[in-house]
């Protein structure tokens, strides 16, 4: 299905979604959402983190790690309230990181006019709910 918008000069053809992709794409929205812990940036924390420690036997290094894991995720999901800008740039992103606008990168979206980016999220939002009709009713 392709989307246009003349004035903002946006053109783009969605592919046809299967329900891997819708799941796909939930999934990858609630990871950016939700800060998923990214397991590059969790390794060097934890390299950081366990440097400052006194040598710990297993047992207590495990019950350290469980604690650190614990903050880290809640210092992540402290911030899930998102402003209408910024939900509509996350809808963007998983869309765009789930391959269905295109070669569209991060920083091109954090590029593109507010306007632009609403009415683009409006389009993917509105395109997944065509999805969800059942054919034939």
């Amino acid at each position: 299905m392709e989307i246009k918008h003349e004035k903002l000069g946006l053109s783009y053809e969605l592919p046809d979604l299967r329900q891997r992709d819708v799941e796909e794409y939930f999934s990858t929205l609630r990871l950016l959402k939700e800060g998923g812990i990214n397991a590059r940036h969790y390794g060097e924390e934890i390299a950081i983190f366990a440097k400052s420690l006194p040598k710990l036997d297993g047992e207590r290094f495990g019950l350290v790690l469980r604690e650190f894991t614990g903050s880290l995720r809640a210092e992540q999901k402290r911030d899930t309230n998102l402003s209408s800008p910024e939900n509509w740039g996350m809808i963007l992103r998983a869309a765009a990181q789930c391959g269905w606008v295109g070669d569209m990168t991060e920083e091109f979206i954090a590029d593109m006019s507010p306007g632009s980016v609403k009415w683009l999220a409006g389009e993917i939002d509105n395109y997944i709910a065509k999805s969800l009709d059942v054919p034939g009713e």
